[in-house]
């Protein structure tokens, strides 16, 4: 369907300023991550933490020329040429128009809920039907009240069935959901402690979930989480729906306590379930419907619904037995759904894979053994030659290629981009249309060097119009590796599964030891809003990247910061700040600890200096001042108590008598640090602070006829001391997880440290371990061996039982003997363990500050002392 702006604004009863003729295909609702194009429509949404309405200018700039609003702004007068709708509020604006889109396709649509396993239930779906329906998927976990919308908008007249995942937090959000989606099929998957906090109960929780299946035909669940099995069996809303369960303790003949006697037995009962060599056996009996209800139950279109029932008549059992490739729990449950749903819609699809009895295999792999994990995160890691690898190598459709692109978008340390991009499946589109659209996108993404791997993309190659390399295999392009040069350049690997793109990353990232420190920056996203929810709106953030962003790595998080459009950023030394400019980071920084000797990098590299001492002020304006204009600024640097760098209140007189005589500085801010803002036996003592604070910086602000910042608020203090926010705070440690005792923020944690096992081995009665044999053994014990030590920031102090890690993050091990340079050794008597395992160091079940307490020491010190010999993984 071709929808114009005008057609759009009657779609959403709004008025509309502009050229009504204008087609519209794609939205947007972040003006910082997208694909630019004439013909885009960006929702400006107002949200808490982001007004989309400030970045219309922005936007502007980049050819975006359509927008949604939800209140007039002054630059519509000098935007010429572009065309504005004016609605109430522009998410019900989204969610409106995405439901008329939705409301134009007969096609089978597919919803699924639940606390955890949406999102693999939806793609192991895809991927089991890959062979049987053109299926679009939303992409990713797109589940919120702003990604069902856009997933939505994705559907076309090429599809022939589609799956939206939904989640919700809050009371009141599935309705809006399920108008969106309108799912004929229903799938929960389980119900958890997730978002619980905004629910009164978990009764009220899930029949809040269930609002999405409230028109729907058929709803699929487990038996085994009770509450849902009853709510769904008693109440009215859902005596008409089609029941499909499954159960893996209910066998036989059940009598379940029922107010109408419904759907006593399961559908599907699990009999066995057998783990052996990384598979999974699943035995079941499934009351097999004959030819004619598979036909009833069939969902083709929705000119041809199954009649709704409320008891689906009683058929023959079936016994069946099915292999996954996994053995944790939660694949097997989510493998189990699928297989029903296939049962139910689709048995020819399984038919020939079912293992029927012992002496029978499959005529060939089953579908099942090909489901494939499902990544849900981006990984950057350095790579030869300079290079920075992006490996999203684990699905490859239009919409996960167009998010991975986005995440391309961000580094800004290359210059070049190449994009090694395997075939893509289930578009609903022809090759020809397909790879020309995507040819097009790489034009507007500025891509240098496009390689494509797979027949169809090679067969395409005429489509795209850039630099250019195509192999019908992964193992032809690594044959012929050799002759590409990959060098100073961002590289995308975005692949199907099929085509093993990890052999590729494989080969052209950098070679580290095993020993990794994972770095997530969705935690960091998290924890910077959870920050800015405290603050007011007009408040600026500066955040504190010194020591290597706190050992997490300092490109990486400024560049996310700047994405997350933060106000200024905080180095300790100026070193660090010419890092960061090299790399493409180009909001303000501040210099902490300026040296006289580079004072001229301040000019060179657009760096401002804190200002603590006379000195430091006569030395830079002396060898600066003929090199800068009227107005280079400074920051100055109050002492209130802290006892280290800063201006007491006896300088201040003849401070600002020479800050007057060195016109051509400004003043861009004063500060001062609080000394014990997270305990609040020091309460008083910061109010002291607090109170020093603004009498010293109001009197500096007074001798001034312009602005001057005011900032005193570090982590601690913003959580503790909102009164005292004034015109910046200083975000440090909370930005990386680490919180003021007895905090209410939702922090997450950001950093694993981990390694894996090298070696096992065992050691008899009284032998030692290590060096100074301090790890004595009094009885025969497994030890495993692993690649990380002191010089790798695992503290000497954790030797000898003191320290202990995760194996699989399941079971802890002791430290055994005196930790060494480059390893150490883990006491794995008890633990069922094997080479290659993972062992965590800390993470998110054995956080750094645990570690820390063990230590008698600080967070800080040991994220700063993790060495860059160490890889840092950053996912997203």
């Amino acid at each position: 369907m071709i929808y114009t702006l005008q057609k759009i604004s009657e779609i959403l009863n709004s008025k509309l300023f502009g050229e009504p003729s204008v087609i519209i295909d794609s939205l947007l609702i972040d003006s910082r991550i997208f694909i630019p194009t004439n013909n885009s429509l960006f929702f400006a949404i107002d949200g808490q933490r982001h007004d989309g309405h400030n970045f219309i200018t922005d936007l502007y700039q980049k050819n975006v020329k359509n927008f949604v609003i939800s209140k007039e702004i002054p630059e519509i007068s000098k935007l010429k040429d572009a065309n504005f709708i004016l609605v109430d509020n522009s998410i019900d604006a989204l969610q409106k128009l995405a439901q008329f889109h939705r409301q134009q396709f007969n096609i089978p649509i597919v919803g699924i809920t639940g606390s955890n396993g949406k999102t693999i239930v939806k793609d192991w779906l895809s991927q089991l039907l890959e062979n049987k329906k053109t299926v679009l998927k939303s992409p990713k976990s797109y589940n919120s009240q702003v990604g069902v919308p856009l997933s939505v908008w994705e559907l076309n007249k090429n599809y022939e069935c589609a799956i939206f995942e939904a989640g919700i937090s809050q009371i009141n959000e599935m309705d809006k959901l399920q108008q969106i989606i309108q799912p004929e099929i229903g799938i929960i998957t389980n119900i958890g402690d997730a978002h619980q906090e905004n629910f009164p109960d978990i009764e009220t929780k899930i029949n809040e979930k269930l609002k999405l299946f409230e028109n729907s035909v058929q709803i699929f669940y487990c038996k085994d989480y009770q509450l849902i099995d009853n709510i769904l069996r008693t109440n009215n809303k859902f005596n008409t729906k089609q029941l499909f369960s499954w159960s893996k303790t209910l066998h036989g003949t059940l009598k379940v306590p029922c107010n109408d006697n419904r759907q006593t037995r399961p559908d599907l009962e699990i009999q066995k379930i057998i783990k052996k060599n990384n598979t999974t056996k699943i035995q079941a009996i499934f009351k097999r419907l004959t030819d004619k209800q598979i036909l009833e139950n069939r969902l083709t279109d929705n000119s041809q619904k199954p009649e709704a029932r409320s008891q689906k008549p009683e058929a023959r059992s079936q016994r069946l037995t099915i292999k996954i490739p996994f053995t944790d729990d939660a694949s097997i449950e989510n493998a189990i759904h699928c297989l029903l749903f296939l049962l139910v819609q689709f048995p020819e699809t399984i038919n020939n894979e079912i293992l029927k009895a012992k002496s029978q295999k499959p005529k060939a792999k089953s579908q099942f053994m090909k489901l494939l994990p499902v990544e849900m995160r981006m990984e950057q890691k350095s790579g030869i030659n300079n290079c920075t690898i992006i490996n999203d190598s684990y699905n490859c459709d239009f919409a996960s290629l167009r998010i991975a692109l986005d995440f391309l978008s961000l580094d800004s340390r290359h210059n070049k981009t190449t994009l090694i991009l395997s075939d893509i499946h289930q578009v609903g589109k022809n090759q020809v249309e397909l790879y020309s659209e995507i040819s097009k996108i790489l034009h507007k993404n500025n891509i240098s060097r496009f390689i494509g791997i797979g027949y169809k993309i090679s067969e395409n190659s005429h489509s795209f119009q850039l630099k250019k390399h195509f192999y019908k295999t992964t193992e032809e392009f690594i044959e012929n590796i050799s002759n590409i040069n990959f060098n100073n350049e961002t590289i995308l690997l975005k692949g199907a599964r099929e085509f093993k793109f990890e052999k590729i990353a494989n080969i052209l990232q950098k070679k580290n030891h095993r020993t990794v420190f994972e770095i997530n920056l969705q935690a960091v996203v998290h924890n910077l809003n959870e920050y800015r929810s405290l603050l007011k709106p007009d408040t600026k953030i500066l955040v504190m990247v010194k020591a290597f962003a706190y050992g997490v790595g300092n490109y990486e998080i400024a560049n996310i910061l700047q994405h997350e459009r933060i106000d200024y950023l905080g180095v300790a030394y100026t070193d660090e700040g010419v890092e960061l400019r090299k790399a493409g980071i180009n909001i303000p920084i501040i210099v902490m600890n300026p040296d006289t000797d580079n004072f001229n990098d301040f000019i060179s590299y657009n760096l401002q200096p804190e200002i603590y001492s006379f000195d430091i002020l006569e030395q830079f304006y002396t060898q600066l001042h003929g090199k800068i204009n009227n107005s280079f600024p400074i920051h100055l640097k109050i002492e209130t108590g802290m006892n280290r760098l800063g201006f007491v209140e006896a300088d201040i007189p003849k401070l600002i008598h020479t800050l007057k005589k060195y016109n051509k500085l400004r003043v861009e801010s004063i500060f001062s640090h609080l000394a014990g803002s997270p305990d609040s036996i020091f309460d008083e003592f910061t109010e002291q602070q607090i109170s020093e604070f603004e009498k010293i910086s109001s009197f500096i602000q007074k001798e001034f006829q312009y602005p001057i910042m005011q900032h005193l608020l570090n982590s601690a203090g913003i959580e503790r001391f909102p009164k005292a926010q004034y015109d910046m705070v200083r975000l440090g440690i909370g930005l990386y997880g680490i919180s003021a005792p007895k905090t209410n923020l939702s922090l997450q944690n950001i950093g694993t440290l981990k390694s894996r096992i090298s070696q096992i081995k065992t050691v008899t009665k009284n032998q030692t371990i290590g060096y100074d044999r301090k790890g004595k053994v009094q009885q025969k014990t497994i030890i495993a061996i692993i690649p990380i030590g002191y010089a790798d920031g695992l503290n000497r102090r954790l030797s000898n039982g003191k320290g202990k890690v995760l194996i699989k993050n399941k079971h802890f091990a002791p430290i055994i003997g005196n930790i060494c340079m480059d390893m150490c050794m883990l006491d794995i008597t008890n633990i069922p363990a094997k080479v290659n395992d993972e062992v965590i160091i800390f993470g998110d079940k054995y956080p750094v500050s645990k570690l820390a307490s063990q230590l008698d020491t600080i967070p800080y010190e040991i994220l700063t002392s993790i060495p860059q010999r160490v890889k840092r993984i950053y996912v997203y």
